[in-house]
């Protein structure tokens, strides 16, 4: 703080995702390692942030969640735990930094262009019916999870754009 001066929002962003893997077949070590990087490494972020915010009078948290914390799918147990504990954490977090008047947020990015989304092991999760499904059959399947038709987002793209060559209508934003 003393070399940047005060803190005014923090985004706790954390996330891992282990192949598609039955609660059943889980190991606890695997358990606790997707938990202790998407839910205590924020919980961690925003420990350490809450006394700085409160100095500076007020500010901002924003919590990566996901949108398996509303939908999920066989084989992402730990994952969608997780994530929903972060949904968790910041209405707790809501509650109780309000008198501060710090907000704390989430938000709950879907398909991403990354690794962790774009792989064979996922694609299988979203269309079993297809013996090997491609991308192209991913973000079809995945369509439903979203109210605008937006396909998978590469990280640097602007709100609205997508990726693919598919088109996309858009109604003009306000402004």
């Amino acid at each position: 703080m003393s070399e940047l001066g005060r803190l005014d929002i923090v985004v706790a962003n954390a996330g891992i995702a282990p192949g598609p893997i039955p609660i059943q077949d889980t190991t606890l070590e695997g358990w606790q390692q997707v938990l202790d990087v998407n839910l205590t490494g924020v919980f961690n972020t925003c420990k350490a942030a809450i006394p700085h915010l409160i100095d500076a009078g007020g500010g901002a948290m924003v919590l990566t969640s996901s949108i398996a914390s509303m939908y999920t799918h066989a084989g992402l147990g730990s994952y969608t735990v997780a994530k929903s504990g972060v949904v968790a954490l910041m209405k707790t977090l809501a509650k109780e930094l309000a008198p501060h008047s710090i907000r704390v947020n989430t938000i709950h990015p879907s398909q991403v262009d990354t690794p962790m989304i774009m792989n064979d092991e996922l694609f299988r999760i979203f269309r079993p019916d297809v013996e090997n499904p491609t991308k192209a059959d991913f973000e079809e399947a995945s369509q439903g999870l979203h109210a605008l038709p937006l396909t998978v987002s590469s990280p640097g793209t602007s709100p609205g754009r997508c990726s693919s060559s598919s088109p996309t209508t858009r109604s003009p934003s306000p402004g």
